[in-house]
């Protein structure tokens, strides 16, 4: 099981050991120990320490390429980095920026192996203004010259802000009145529904526009956008 290594050296002088196709087995300890003989007892090296380095797999961030959260909900992302050795140091960044808060980070050796795993856990409450940000994991292992990097983009559930407008600030008796619905959300497929006094205007569903014939029996009515997606219903 040792054919790897060899004793290279003199006699009489000193010997070094030789190890051949270096793999992670032959991270340990070495010692160089000499027989004793009829007059000298045996003798012992200090021990040499042998620290075989390998390159981890790319990292993974658990998300995929989206990340997609309900606004307000606790989000949790790993990033995970396995294989290398010693083990990676991973950091966290939004829009390029540093992370330092959220961050649990595990170490651990691979089963039956010398390779380690980091899984590095992020969590955060998901709020609007993170919505399109881009979440990157960068890990770093000493046995390669550059770290690398893989990001995930995040994107914001939000049920529909909605704003009304009207094509005039005045109304009179046997004008035309036009008024515009909008509203903003994620996701961005929205229903609409228009109530005039408490009541639907049912030609008007799906319609982000109103247009009102005004007449007396209007006077005081009070008109209502509903807007709705998977998420919820705002007026």
């Amino acid at each position: 099981g040792y054919n790897r290594y060899k004793m290279v050296g003199e006699e009489g002088k000193t010997w070094n050991l030789r190890i051949e196709n270096v793999t992670l087995d032959d991270d340990a300890k070495f010692q160089c120990q000499v027989g004793a003989t009829e007059i000298v007892g045996p003798i012992r090296s200090k021990y040499a320490v042998v620290k075989v380095f390998a390159s981890p797999q790319p990292p993974i961030i658990t998300a995929g390429p989206m990340l997609i959260l309900r606004e307000k909900k606790m989000a949790l992302v790993q990033c995970i980095s396995k294989g290398g050795r010693p083990a990676s140091v991973i950091k966290w960044r939004r829009n390029g920026e540093l992370i330092s808060e959220g961050i649990e980070e595990k170490v651990e050796n691979m089963d039956g192996t010398k390779r380690m795993i980091t899984v590095s856990s992020l969590t955060f409450e998901a709020y609007r203004n993170i919505s399109g940000s881009v979440l990157e994991c960068e890990a770093i292992n000493d046995s390669d010259e550059e770290s690398r990097k893989v990001s995930t983009k995040v994107e914001i559930e939000f049920e529909p802000q909605v704003s009304l407008t009207a094509d005039r600030e005045s109304v009179y008796e046997g004008d035309t009145v036009k008024i515009s619905c909008t509203a903003e959300a994620f996701p961005s497929l929205v229903e609409y529904q228009w109530n005039v006094g408490g009541e639907e205007v049912k030609e008007a569903r799906g319609a982000m526009e109103l247009i009102i014939d005004a007449d007396r029996t209007l006077n005081g009515k009070k008109v209502t956008c509903f807007a709705r997606n998977k998420i919820g219903q705002r007026s």
